[in-house]
């Protein structure tokens, strides 16, 4: 009976993480994987912010990654007493379609890298983040 109890324990401890490094196989989307964040920016910061998801892109360019591409969309705020839009200077949203990431073939991080996540750093948290599949037809 306790050689049973050890051997039943020492292949749990054998298979578990085994079962663990297993990657699980990706979900079929019939657009793009598309990496959805809305980021709170901080006071006066939208211009770095801009310049941030420019460095971005950028980025993977150099690297010849051509398959990404990402894209800032600015919220708009309408001004519930005059009911006028404007473009908020606190919040923004990206997508970041077909990210490298989701394919594991994003490079290893360099100096321009860690730049532009320091540009984003400097300028806007992350208050949220979506890993959606952006249909075709939004495309």
């Amino acid at each position: 009976m306790r050689k049973s109890l050890l051997t039943l324990t020492l292949f749990a401890i054998t298979a578990v993480p085994a079962a663990f490094s297993q990657t699980p196989a990706p979900l079929p989307c019939d657009g793009a994987v598309t990496r959805v964040r809305v980021s709170t920016i901080k006071p006066g910061m939208m211009p770095q912010f801009e310049k941030a998801v420019a460095a971005n892109l950028a980025w993977y360019r150099g690297k010849g990654i051509t398959t990404n591409n990402i894209v800032l969309a600015k919220v708009i705020d309408r001004d519930a007493a005059t009911k006028s839009y404007k473009f908020s200077e606190s919040e923004a949203m990206t997508y970041h379609f077909n990210p490298p990431q989701a394919t594991s073939s994003s490079p290893e991080p360099d100096d321009a890298y860690k730049a532009f996540v320091q540009m984003y750093n400097d300028s806007s948290t992350i208050k949220a983040e979506y890993t959606v599949c952006m249909p075709k037809s939004a495309m």
